[in-house]
């Protein structure tokens, strides 16, 4: 029975290293501090490993509307709310992140919010870069059929 649990635990650390090391996540207590960051989502935002504190939209980013604006999604917030949010880091990194906030209503559990992000920032910028080749091409196109002149018909 012991050997079982044993291999149970140790199944389940390494399942949760596994998670820490790939996954982009944060959980919040009641008053939206920070209680514990991912690994991965630590080295994103280049902080310096599990010295992590404080309220999350401070560590996310470090301009202040951003700061506020997450504030407020984060804040008495009742259901899941899921969208894009751009970020600058401490590091002057421009991100842009696909977020859900998941409130957690368990009152046994000191967690208050779970935050699930995805960094999109590479998606976001081919998408921006395809637009612009797509509206230049268009353009081009567009200036060689306005510079052709059709030829008559000569009718006899």
């Amino acid at each position: 029975m012991y050997s079982f649990k044993n291999a149970s635990f140790q199944e389940l650390l390494g399942f949760n290293s596994a998670i820490d090391k790939t996954v982009l996540f944060v959980t919040l207590n009641t008053e939206g501090a920070v209680m514990y960051m991912s690994e991965k989502f630590q080295k994103l935002l280049e902080l310096v490993p599990n010295k992590v504190k404080g309220a999350v939209e401070e560590l996310l980013t470090t301009d202040e509307g951003q700061q506020n604006y997450i504030k407020e999604l984060i804040k008495n917030r009742k259901g899941i709310w899921t969208g894009e949010i751009d970020i600058t880091t401490t590091s002057s990194a421009n991100l842009c992140l696909e977020m859900s906030i998941v409130p957690m209503n368990n009152t046994s559990l000191k967690q208050k919010t779970l935050v699930l992000c995805s960094d999109i920032t590479k998606r976001k910028y081919s998408q921006v870069e395809f637009e612009s080749l797509s509206r230049e091409k268009y353009d081009e196109k567009k200036d060689v059929e306005d510079t052709v002149v059709p030829t008559p018909i000569i009718t006899s």
